[in-house]
């Protein structure tokens, strides 16, 4: 497993070949200034919640990379609205994707979409990719206050 860290809440595991975006906060963000967001290539993004220094990238790297989205439901609606099919989820729920298992636990945040509509309850995800799960992080983007 790698892990690349790209600023703020933002990092990238490649676990099973396959690799797995956070948070896309990455155009406007100065610490990853330099990065290309067409070149990443994610096969997956997960998004915590709906504020804009989580999603600010979230809709250009999707249609650029095809990855898809996984989310809060209010998130997955309001990405269908935008022409993007995501994966909702919910609060407690877990779902077997091909790199393994995403569980989806509370986080304790607001989560308002950069259009002011509902993000849904924010969220963090607990992955286990077959890996022991003492290797394998529990991933919650912590929010910058």
């Amino acid at each position: 497993m790698k892990t690349t860290y790209y600023g703020q809440s933002t990092i990238m595991i490649e676990t099973e070949g396959m690799k797995l975006l956070f948070d896309p906060f990455i155009t406007p963000n100065p610490a990853a200034k330099d990065i290309d967001i067409h070149s990443l290539q994610p096969d997956y993004i997960l998004v915590s919640h709906g504020h804009g220094d989580h999603v600010a990238d979230l809709v250009a790297i999707q249609k650029s990379s095809g990855a898809k989205v996984i989310c809060i439901a209010e998130i997955a609606d309001w990405l269908g609205k935008q022409g993007i099919k995501a994966h909702g989820m919910n609060i407690g729920g877990g779902f077997n994707f091909d790199f393994g298992r995403v569980k989806m636990v509370n986080a304790v945040h607001s989560s308002t979409l950069p259009d002011g509509s509902p993000g849904g309850n924010p969220a963090g995800f607990v992955l286990d990719s077959g890996v022991k799960k003492s290797t394998l992080p529990a991933i919650r983007p912590l929010p910058m206050i």
